[in-house]
This record gives C-alpha cells, structure tokens and sequence, in this order.
C-alpha cells in the first residue's frame, strides 16, 4: 500500500490529503485546510476536462501546484486506478517491494542516528543512482556506497557497535572516521596529492561537512 501511486481518471475516488497520487512527492500539504477525505474531483474542471489553475494554486504550494497542473488527465472519464511506480514496466514485483522496505528501513535507521535525508527521495534517490553509474568495478561501487552512509569498519564505526578495538588511525594516531581515513589522514592526503598530478580532480577535502558530499 505504501508503494502504490494513484493515477488520475476522474477524481472520484483519490483522496487528495491522505492518497499518495504525486509523482515524487511523498506527502502533500496545502496552503489552506482541506477536509481529510476531499477528493481530486474538486480540483477538475469536468466541463473543459482540464485542472481548475485557479483552485489549484490558491490550495496548494507553488511547486506542489505545478507538479499537479503537469499532471495529463483522462479525456473520457475514466476510473482512477493504482500504479507501482518501483519497476520500469509498472508492473508489482516482489522484488522491488523488498527493495523498497529495505530503503524505508534505512531511512528510519538513518533519521534515528541523527543522519535523516532529504525529504526529497526523487532528488536522493538520482544522486544514488550516479553512483551505480559509476565506471568502476562493481566491488568498488559496493564500497563507495557504503562510505556515503559511514558502514566502513573505522575505528570509529567499530567503538560505536561495541567491537573491541581501538579507533585510533593506525598510521597517524588520530580518530579513524570515514572522513579521516579516506580523505584527512596525511597519508591519504599524500595518495590523492599523487592523483592530482595524473588526472584533473578538483578535491577539497578539509571544505567537506560530510562523506556523502
């Protein structure tokens, strides 16, 4: 149920608040109040079989409205129905459903820690995907995704789960975050002062709030 994106027919049945039927956006909030069960019927106007530009916008945020307004209706009336989004065919799978609690999981364990992610997943979950589009061995992409959400076994990471074992960078001494030992440690300084002589890489790691950026 969660997965599930209501397409447009004729409005009659999608709640507007409580459905969830915007492509990319997981919660809706109007400018105004709207009753919890208002349906996407109102916001038509059934005589041209267009949006009503007028009620949309003085509803709705500006970007929540334009997304709306892009949003093709049905020139016949027909029944609003829902989608799955999650595969390329739109078709329900298992598989990508798995995928998807997985994700919510992470999200949750992340905002839990104090490392919540933008509320916006569309935007997140483009950034992902150039990193799978990386052309680099797929253990390597394994690895960089795991250093974007800090799962490496620093020190840092280990004394965190309780694992018996210092958190002392093994070269210089220091706390062994991520971000210390992948781009502060001098020695890891050194290794990407080298590949700024052979490639064009504009790198400033002391500039970093944070591994993923």
């Amino acid at each position: 149920m969660k997965g599930i994106l209501w397409r447009v027919g004729n409005g009659k049945t999608i709640r507007i608040i409580k459905d969830n039927w915007i492509q990319s956006t997981t919660t809706i909030k109007s400018v105004v109040h709207l009753p919890e069960n208002l349906k996407v019927r109102s916001l038509i106007d059934e005589v041209v079989g267009r949006w009503n530009e007028d009620i949309v916008r003085s509803y709705f945020s500006e970007d929540d409205a334009e997304k709306i307004l892009q949003m093709p209706l049905c020139y016949t009336s027909c029944e609003d129905f829902p989608s799955w989004p999650h595969t390329k065919s739109g078709i329900y799978t298992v598989k990508s459903a798995y995928s998807l609690t997985r994700l919510e999981s992470l999200h949750h364990f992340l905002s839990k820690n104090g490392r919540g992610e933008s509320s916006d997943q569309h935007k997140t979950s483009k950034l992902w995907k150039r990193l799978w589009a990386i052309k680099a061995p797929p253990k390597m992409k394994i690895i960089l995704w795991r250093m974007a959400h800090d799962c490496l076994p620093t020190g840092a990471q280990l004394k965190y789960r309780h694992v018996s074992a210092s958190n002392a960078c093994c070269y210089c001494g220091r706390k062994e975050t991520v971000e210390h030992a992948i781009l502060m440690c001098q020695y890891a300084s050194e290794v990407w002062r080298q590949i700024r002589k052979c490639f064009v890489i504009n790198c400033k790691p002391h500039a970093f709030l944070h591994i993923k950026q």
